[in-house]
């Protein structure tokens, strides 16, 4: 009998399937456009009642669309793909062959268009199809490995949707069972994936071990050089990252940075995914820089996240938290002031990029907010704070319902009002971000990374609030909780740092309030283990000497410790002295080494140290712009010193200066500022001084008050 000729349809869609296996082993999407063209051709031509070679064309396209997605990025692949799939899904048989094809690469695009577009109705209907896919799909079926891979890959984005840790353990289980086929190399990837959301969860290094392990299969398991390789590659330095935040290993962020290299060396300049990887690497490079403060790695750092900027799509969701990211680095305050100017900008795109509000659009007003309070510093200009207040209130606003998840934009929302208290001694704003910033610790939990920052910030909003109301319960409930960020930080990590100075700090004014020896040796121990903890590349370290050295200075003239004097303006000294030192900063111990040499003075009666604490001061009053928050402080204590050599010389000059600069302290301190009252004192004894030409009298609280 005369075998009948295949027909051509047939042999259209035989011919496509080899070439989306072509496309799968080389990553050409040339293949696929033909793979594409074929089956249409295949489709137009059979009979839309065929109802047993027209599904097989239907599963065949969607996988073809899927693949061409992932390798272009063009979402419109994927709105065909799931478009094409529902109509194929609905039409099919039950019983027919590709019925699971088509669901399970129906539950794959919408998966892929969920992640892109945050609908939670895509996520809902690919769990629904690939459970049908599964039902559909016996033990020893020779689909069952690819549809548990596909069912595990959906049950975890369902997770990190839901965080419900039962769909995390369904990913699991699922993964596992696909792994037994050994036919599914692509799994050991999503197996990685898996434990390292397993980790987020319970915060167990061995569960981060696993996933490190899992991923060198994975990358093992991958043909070298190919685009699932690179993918492995780039999880694998991914997960290092996260176990060297943990550790602080010196080898996992070089073997990092090498994975990162060999993902991209493999990549052509046009891949979509080239724009993953630059983010990876450039995420390594920044926390290397955090660690160990090289301007290299920072410089490395923004220019892969500029380039993986450049590199993304448009309309790719994650495109305004590059963004956001990159807003963030140029502002750092290591950074010089036009770049504040470009992160403001910067993530002022960031936020236009955000167009739906869990898709990034909290992280691009957090870093806007962040970008303002940086120029704040800079400039002093008010506007800038207004600014920042506003973009964290926007940012809480557009942040999901999650308390965990909204715990970063209450702590950046109480950061900027706390700043904006500072500048302006507002008690609705220091009241609110106590608030704030209570709300922001309460919500994660212990063991997690940022609980020391989120302490920290609570325990200095507290402490401003006791310097507002005087109420010491505040101030005590502040170096309870200091305490408790400083216990929460790991050694070795720079907030530890910085959580050792505040609480010296604390301790300080504590010891000022009490009179308890106890609480000031404490503060000198804890600045001295601050100090200790950083370097002169560090950001804290000049916070940390200012705290060490106003710390030492009491304890000297409580003791009579001249050496503890001597130490503390030495340190203040050098560290005005140290090449690279923002300006900032630098204002800022100028401005507490000038009292300190003048505290000296009124102690010891050198007239070296009155001589070099009037130049201190009136060095940080021209260091500190006109219009600048915090210049009012420096004024005051100018003319206190200007007040200490008038009683000493009789000079009127000494007064008249003195006058002057108090009265342009009081003009430039914002209104009903908690200052306001020790200001006028000083100045009405000024002018009682003017007019009655008294006898000297001594005037001791100016150096006491805190710079």
């Amino acid at each position: 009998m005369q075998q009948q000729p295949e027909p051509e349809t047939v042999r259209l869609g035989r011919a496509a399937l080899s070439l989306i296996a072509d496309a799968r082993d080389s990553d050409e999407p040339a293949r696929l456009d033909e793979a594409v063209a074929l089956l249409d051709r295949a489709i137009a031509g059979t009979p839309q009642h065929d109802d047993v070679t027209l599904p097989v064309h239907f599963a065949a396209l969607g996988a073809a669309l899927q693949l061409r997605f992932e390798l272009l990025g063009d979402p419109a692949d994927l709105d065909r793909a799931i478009e094409d799939g529902r109509r194929a899904s609905a039409a099919c048989p039950a019983g027919h062959s590709a019925h699971t094809a088509l669901r399970s690469n129906l539950a794959v695009s919408l998966v892929a268009r969920a992640d892109r577009t945050g609908r939670p109705e895509d996520l809902q209907e690919a769990v629904s199809q690939i459970e049908e896919a599964l039902r559909l799909t016996p033990d020893g079926d020779p689909n069952r490995p690819l549809v548990l891979k596909n069912a595990a890959q959906t049950f975890l984005a369902l997770f990190r949707r839901t965080r419900t840790v039962s769909d995390l353990d369904r990913a699991e289980t699922l993964v596992r069972e696909a792994l037994v086929s050994h036919t599914q190399r692509s799994a050991w990837s999503t197996y990685a994936d898996i434990q390292l959301a397993r980790h987020e969860v319970t915060k167990l290094p061995e569960d981060l071990d696993t996933a490190i392990t899992v991923c060198r299969r994975a990358v093992r398991n991958e043909p070298a050089g190919s685009r699932r390789w690179a993918s492995s590659k780039s999880s694998y330095a991914l997960l290092l990252l996260h176990r060297y935040r943990a550790t602080g290993g010196a080898e996992d962020v070089a073997a990092a940075v090498q994975a990162c290299g060999e993902a991209l060396s493999h990549l052509p300049e046009d891949s979509p995914e080239r724009a993953s990887h630059l983010a990876v690497l450039a995420e390594v490079l920044h926390e290397r820089h955090r660690r160990d403060r090289q301007p290299d790695d920072l410089l490395a750092a923004v220019d892969a996240m500029t380039r993986a900027v450049r590199a993304s799509r448009a309309d790719d969701p994650v495109t305004p938290r590059r963004l956001a990211t990159l807003a963030d680095w140029s502002a750092g305050t290591d950074r010089p002031a036009a770049d504040a100017d470009v992160a403001i900008d910067t993530a002022t795109e960031a936020v236009a990029a955000a167009t739906m509000p869990d898709r990034g659009r909290a992280e691009a007003l957090d870093a806007l907010a962040r970008a303002h309070r940086t120029r704040y510093e800079q400039t002093g200009a008010p506007t800038h704070l207004d600014a920042a207040v506003q973009a964290a209130r926007d940012a809480l606003e557009a942040a999901e319902d999650d308390p965990s998840r909204r715990a970063p934009h209450l702590q950046n929302l109480g950061l900027s009002l706390r700043i904006r208290f500072e500048a302006s001694g507002a008690t609705q704003d220091i009241e609110e971000a106590v608030a704030a910033f209570r709300e922001s610790a309460a919500a994660i939990s212990a063991g997690h990374r940022d609980l020391p920052v989120y302490l920290s910030g609570l325990g200095n909003s507290l402490h401003r609030l006791y310097e507002r109301t005087g109420n010491a319960t505040h101030l005590t409930e502040a170096v309870e909780v200091i305490r408790q960020a400083v216990a929460a930080a790991p050694p070795g990590d720079p907030i530890r740092a910085s959580c050792l100075s505040d609480l010296s700090f604390s301790l300080r004014v504590l010891f000022e309030v009490h009179g308890d020896a106890d609480d000031l040796a404490a503060a000198v121990r804890a600045g001295e283990d601050a100090v200790a903890e950083t370097d002169e590349k560090d950001d804290m370290w000049p916070a940390a000497i200012g705290n060490l050295a106003v710390a030492l200075a009491l304890q000297h003239e409580r003791s009579g410790d001249d050496q503890g004097a001597d130490r503390a303006i030495e340190a203040c000294d050098r560290a005005v002295k140290a090449p690279g030192i923002r300006e900032m900063d630098r204002r800022r111990l100028l401005g507490i080494l000038g009292p300190l040499r003048l505290m000296q003075y009124q102690l010891l009666q050198r007239a070296d140290d009155l001589e070099s604490g009037m130049a201190t001061l009136r060095a940080a009053v021209k260091a500190t712009p006109e219009n600048h928050a915090t210049r009012h402080q420096l004024l005051a204590n100018l003319a206190s010193a200007l007040y200490l050599t008038f009683q000493l010389t009789g000079s009127h000059d000494d007064l008249r200066a003195a006058i002057a600069s108090a009265e342009e302290a009081l003009a430039t301190l914002p209104e009903n500022h908690p200052q306001e009252r020790g200001y006028r004192h000083n100045l009405d004894l000024m002018l009682s001084a003017q007019r009655e030409r008294s006898p000297r009298k001594g005037l001791r609280a100016w150096a006491r008050r805190r710079t």
